[in-house]
């Protein structure tokens, strides 16, 4: 293994000592340089062309991107279009059903003050035929208990 290592340094050697053999000539110097800016040349036009692909491929990307933006703001847009009419609709029947209960609530205010009233006059009517009552005369408590003796199923009138 280790003669495998030698001989591939001495080749190495050999082949550098070659190539300076050559490099003495002038006009292998220039040949050199040339043949070093053609592959430095290659190469920078490589990867600009690479650079240049993967630039239209995030082009393409973006423009894609951009329509899928337009659209679904476009989409939204209309739904909150929707939206907005829908809570406007809903605030004018909550309007129109405030309204009706502010009425309902009047009529039952008025009702109960009218029960109230009503009953108070009942009471007041009552109050009246009981004094009325306890104060009739002997001659038709009498009439009262020889109805009550004639008829025993009639009570409390």
């Amino acid at each position: 293994m280790i003669k495998v290592f030698i001989a591939f340094y001495r080749m190495l050697t050999d082949l550098a000592a070659a190539l300076f053999e050559w490099l003495r000539n002038p006009c292998h110097v220039m040949k050199a340089l040339a043949a070093i800016l053609a592959i430095v040349s290659a190469v920078a036009s490589f990867t600009a062309y690479k650079k240049e692909q993967l630039l239209n491929e995030v082009r393409a990307q973006l423009a894609i991107i951009e329509s899928q933006c337009e659209l679904d703001v476009t989409r939204l847009e209309g739904k909150v279009v929707t939206a907005v009419d829908r809570l406007t609709e809903i605030n004018l029947q909550l309007e129109a059903n405030r309204e009706e209960l502010e009425r309902v609530h009047e009529g039952n205010r008025k009702a109960l003050e009218e029960a109230r009233q009503r009953a108070n006059d009942a009471e007041a009517s009552a109050r009246a035929f009981d004094q009325e009552y306890d104060n009739r005369p002997a001659t038709c408590s009498d009439a009262l208990l020889s109805m009550a003796a004639a008829c025993p199923s009639l009570r409390d009138y």
